[in-house]
């Protein structure tokens, strides 16, 4: 499991050609949204575009905690809600 820049694509895509790496599923690339196309013709990988926080819950929830940042950092409190 790894995320965009981690994953070095030409070692990815050399070890599921050679069937060292059996599948890939992937919805986070190095270089967004240019993707690396030596793997577009490879059976076994699956490319999903970046869904990982689309469904309602999880933006209202987004929303939701951005909203009490902004409330915190006005107030002069720490922001509950940083990145990692």
């Amino acid at each position: 499991t790894a995320r965009g820049d981690l994953v070095n694509d030409e070692d990815m895509i050399a070890a599921l050609k050679s069937g060292r790496l059996g599948y890939a599923g992937l919805d986070v690339f190095a270089g967004e949204p240019k993707i690396h196309e030596g793997y577009y013709d490879l059976p076994n990988t699956f490319l999903f575009p970046h869904l990982g926080s689309a469904a309602v819950e999880a933006r209202n929830q987004m929303g939701f905690e951005a909203l009490d940042n902004i409330d915190a950092f006005f107030a002069g409190r720490d922001m509950p809600f940083k990145l990692a």
